[in-house]
């Protein structure tokens, strides 16, 4: 829209300089026109009244009266009366040579029948001077008029259009934004909707089972418990298969189901942990990230000297973030690298930051056993285990809710691991 009004301004302007132009070329035709129409007039009242004196022979007194006119008409230059062509009986000169002269020439035949002929030259230095005032004051006039027609112009769309336009471009980039944001939301939220799904098809199902298969064995060792107290015969009161229900099949059948029953109350807590994550409030604050490290390193220092690990902290730049949030990041990561240390060498966990392009990026490397790269992705999909049957235990969503709070805080989290010789996770959330 503003490229479109400059184009017209320039239009404008140039439309009212070509204008003044057309006007300043009009004047000096006129001007000239007018000119040489008053030299006309001159040169035949010069020739009218000298015409007798031409007559008579008396050229002294056409000489007296050509000098006569000439003294009175400061532009005239030269006028030369000639005879026949050749033979000049007065010639009135000035030293004045301007650099635009006017020449005319006029022949008249005498009643005796020779030609006399009228020539003069006109200085027009003093025409165009004024011809080149005006144009400049047409000039300037039309500039100005031109700048008070668009300022003017420029004042109205401002107030009528470019202001409203400005606030309703303002108005669709937030919304933009916003349903951007809305969008990665919903993302988010379909993703961690389609996880539940499988974790619902798949990690649900086995327990749901067990409690189903086991409650159909536990009512048939009631029923045949049933069967065995009311037989009134000895040979039906059979004392070891009764103990044998009551010490063996029942307790394992409820053994199966309130195992299968805490997986899923597991299951269930982790989904409610991970859900929180997303609809927690957020406060977003500069970070002192040296001093939240040093409180994390304190508060897990159990951990650390039981497994005899150095923690080596680099001087940390500040970052934009939720408090909470940022620590239960560090907190997970740094937790995972005290757990999967290698028992073959001396636990170490290095911490370090840098700043690149407005963005706080922080490495926590430790020399653990690694991660295959081909799950350098997975680890933080929900419930993803590298090896369900270890006894380190957990749900496996300590890094599906660091992920998903670093996405909260604008920012990310990528890792680089190699299988023995420990791994690099990097997290990027907005400088301070």
């Amino acid at each position: 829209m503003r490229r479109v009004f400059y184009i017209f301004s320039a239009f404008i302007v140039i439309s009212f300089l070509i204008v003044g132009g057309v006007l300043n070329y009009l004047i000096h035709f006129y001007i000239h026109q007018e000119t040489e129409i008053g030299i006309k007039r001159d040169l035949g009242i010069i020739m009218a009244t000298t015409q007798g004196a031409l007559a008579q022979g008396d050229y002294e007194r056409v000489e007296e009266q050509v000098f006569l006119w000439g003294e009175i008409q400061p532009n005239v230059v030269t006028f030369n009366v000639i005879l026949d062509g050749n033979i000049t009986i007065v010639k009135f000169a000035r030293k004045i040579q301007g650099p635009d002269i006017f020449r005319l020439t006029q022949t008249v035949r005498l009643p005796n029948g020779r030609n006399i002929t009228f020539e003069i030259n006109y200085d027009l230095s003093d025409l165009h001077r004024k011809s080149t005032i005006i144009a400049i004051v047409l000039l300037s006039m039309s500039t100005c008029i031109a700048g008070v027609f668009v300022f003017t112009l420029w004042t109205i769309l401002q107030r009528m259009a470019f202001i409203p336009l400005n606030r309703e471009i303002t108005e669709r980039k937030e919304a933009e934004l916003q349903r951007e944001k809305l969008l990665k939301i919903l993302q988010e939220k379909n993703d961690e909707l389609q996880s539940i799904v499988y974790i619902a098809s798949h990690d649900l199902k086995s327990p749901t089972v067990n409690i189903a298969g086991f409650s159909g064995e536990l009512s048939e060792s009631c029923k045949q418990l049933q069967e065995l107290l009311e037989s009134k015969t000895p040979e039906g009161f059979d004392i070891k298969r009764i103990r044998s229900l009551l010490n063996e099949d029942i307790p394992e059948s409820l053994g199966f189901i309130t195992s299968a029953n805490s997986k899923i109350s597991r299951l269930l807590t982790a989904f409610l942990k991970v859900s929180r994550i997303g609809t927690a409030k957020i406060n977003i604050e500069p970070l002192d990230m040296n001093k939240l490290i040093a409180n994390i390193c304190q508060v897990i220092k159990f951990q650390i000297d039981s497994n005899d690990t150095e923690v080596v902290i680099d001087h940390l730049p500040d970052c934009l973030g939720d408090e909470k949030m940022i620590d239960q990041i560090f907190s997970n990561i740094m937790e995972n690298a005290l757990k999967y240390l290698d028992p073959e060498r001396k636990g170490r966990v290095h911490i370090s930051g840098r700043i690149e392009e407005n963005m706080s990026i922080y490495c926590i490397e430790d020399n653990g056993i690694g991660i295959d790269p081909d799950y350098k992705t997975k680890v933080f999909e929900l419930f993803h285990r590298l090896n369900p049957d270890d006894n380190i235990g957990g749900e496996g969503i300590g890094l599906t809710i660091v992920s998903r709070a670093l996405s909260r805080n604008n920012g990310r989290i990528w890792l680089e691991s190699q299988p023995g010789k420990g791994s690099k996770f990097f997290v990027s959330v907005p400088t301070a």
